[in-house]
């Protein structure tokens, strides 16, 4: 089950295997700063959990999965071929990793990974993680995945190239306690707010022309 409502994509895998899907990020060449918001709402399977792909080789087999579950663990996982080969943990824990920072059951968590010169930096909730790296990839496509017998949704996804990063830092908002819909506009107004006192900045120090009108007599005043 794919469903948009309210603002949020909802996903839904009711039998075994994962399922991934990709929005119109495609073919996205590095660098760039990968931003999601997250959450997994029910998972029964021990490979239940939702995640982000990055670099997806339009081959189909090459590509990073970066997934989370409800009990607070994470792995990363490379496709190589048909298969996965586990870039955390170990097979007897398929990969899982525990991560205190992540947030359990129903709870948002902010993904974030930074290209650059092929190597991959992992932040999650604004806290680093770790780095991985694979020369190969020069770009790919970026998708959503779902574990089987999960459920999960994402509130956003910010894809953002080098240039556009350069003149303002990245930003990862905390994990919200309360509707993360209210965390971005208030983020908005404040950038909005910042951009105005800026523009009334710079015009201030700006030199101001002198005016002069005629005096009753005649001279100029």
């Amino acid at each position: 089950l794919l469903l948009m409502q309210h603002g949020e994509y909802i996903l839904q895998r009711k039998t075994t295997g994962s399922y991934s899907t990709f929005p119109a990020f495609r073919n996205v060449a590095a660098p760039y700063c990968l931003s999601a918001s997250l959450r997994i709402d029910e998972g029964s399977d021990p490979e239940s959990g939702i995640g982000m792909i990055l670099m997806s080789q339009q081959s189909g087999n090459g590509g990073f999965t970066i997934e989370f579950n409800a009990r607070k663990e994470y792995r990363i996982r490379q496709l190589v071929g048909v298969s996965y080969r586990l870039l955390t943990g170990d097979p007897r824990n398929l990969g899982w990793t525990r991560l205190e920072s992540l947030n359990g059951k129903s709870s948002w968590n902010t993904l974030q990974v930074r290209t650059a010169d092929r190597n991959y930096d992992l932040y999650i909730n604004g806290l680093y993680v770790t780095t991985f790296s694979d020369p190969n990839y020069f770009s790919g496509d970026i998708g959503v995945m779902i574990g089987p017998m999960s459920s999960g949704r994402v509130d956003w996804i910010d894809v953002r190239m080098t240039e556009e990063r350069q003149d303002e830092p990245a930003i990862v908002l905390p994990p919200p306690a309360d509707d993360p819909r209210r965390l971005q506009e208030e983020l908005a107004r404040l950038r909005a707010e910042n951009q105005a006192l800026r523009d009334s900045l710079q015009r201030c120090c700006q030199p101001q022309p002198v005016i002069r009108k005629p005096a009753k007599n005649g001279n100029q005043e």
